[in-house]
């Protein structure tokens, strides 16, 4: 765990009314996190002050930032990310369940024992997460979606996972592709 690491927790979608109230969408499981009590920052670690927040519409959350008082205001905030940090969110997950910034770093297992490589970022796209994969040596990235045929074992304690070869072979159409370019 890194606990000074901030982790996103949500998206700002858009306005909601005319005083500076936003729309926020929650990326946790657990929402019971999100209060007022806590602190907040944005992509640069700057601080947010949350004046309100509560429950909105749907899975959205509404809140409203100090300084933020009508609708442009809010408008500037569209699909920004709000962060925490990461030792105010818990560590008693379910099994197999991660904080996506957990997987980051981790080293990569397979039969291909000759490659280095690791685990660069995660990212969903809206079809679920994909982690992105780095050889150290050559800087060839790969994508593989983090599900159990694709990944069978996570280890964040040891700092290890296990990818299944088949998703790390490259594409040979794509690989002819790029050398025509």
């Amino acid at each position: 765990m890194k606990p000074h690491r901030l982790i996103c927790i949500g998206k700002i979608t858009s306005a909601h009314g005319v005083r500076g109230e936003m729309k926020l969408l929650p990326y946790l499981e657990d929402t019971s996190y999100l209060s007022l009590k806590q602190t907040f920052f944005d992509k640069s670690g700057q601080q947010l002050t949350l004046k309100s927040l509560r429950s909105g519409p749907k899975k959205f959350f509404l809140i409203t930032l100090e300084g933020v008082h009508s609708p442009e205001d809010a408008d500037s905030w569209k699909e920004k990310e709000v962060f925490m940090k990461r030792s105010c969110l818990p560590n008693d997950l379910e099994d197999e369940m991660y904080y996506s910034d957990d997987l980051v770093g981790l080293k990569v297992s397979g039969h291909q024992k000759n490659k280095l490589m690791h685990v660069v970022a995660v990212h969903n796209f809206g079809a679920g997460d994909i982690l992105e994969i780095e050889e150290q040596e050559t800087r060839k990235t790969y994508f593989v979606p983090f599900r159990k045929e694709a990944v069978p074992l996570v280890c964040p304690k040891e700092g290890l996972l296990e990818v299944t070869d088949s998703f790390l072979l490259e594409d040979e159409k794509n690989q002819e592709d790029k050398n025509q370019c």
